[in-house]
């Protein structure tokens, strides 16, 4: 579901853009707007049903084996997902903020020479 609806949006976006080279630059500023705000959302679609399972299995596993929880598995679900959200941000901040700048100068020049 999340899935189509994104797709039917994302086809409403690119359907108010024209066909002129101003339109496909501000066409692909969309874009990247659009895969910055599914990279944030990327880490919590992992993490919450991952988070939800481990408060589960809490609940389910024997005592003598709990500690097995408090040690290995909730630090390593702290550190990987710790890692993945320092990785996401990395991304934006080094390939996708740049590349928007870029977009958004040449957005501008194009406007520029317009007028």
């Amino acid at each position: 579901m999340f899935v189509w609806t994104g797709r039917n949006a994302r086809k409403k976006r690119e359907m108010r853009f024209d066909a002129s080279l101003l339109g496909i630059v501000q066409q692909s500023i969309d874009a990247v707007i659009y895969q910055m705000g599914r990279i944030r959302n990327f880490l919590w679609w992992f993490a919450g049903p991952t988070s939800l399972g481990l408060a589960i299995g809490l609940f389910i596993v024997e005592d003598s084996k709990r500690y097995s929880f408090y040690t290995i598995f909730i630090p390593a679900f702290v550190v990987f997902m710790g890692l993945a959200y320092w990785q996401i941000r990395r991304e934006i901040r080094t390939n996708l903020r740049p590349e928007k700048s870029r977009l958004e100068e040449l957005r501008n020049r194009l406007i520029n020479v317009e007028s």
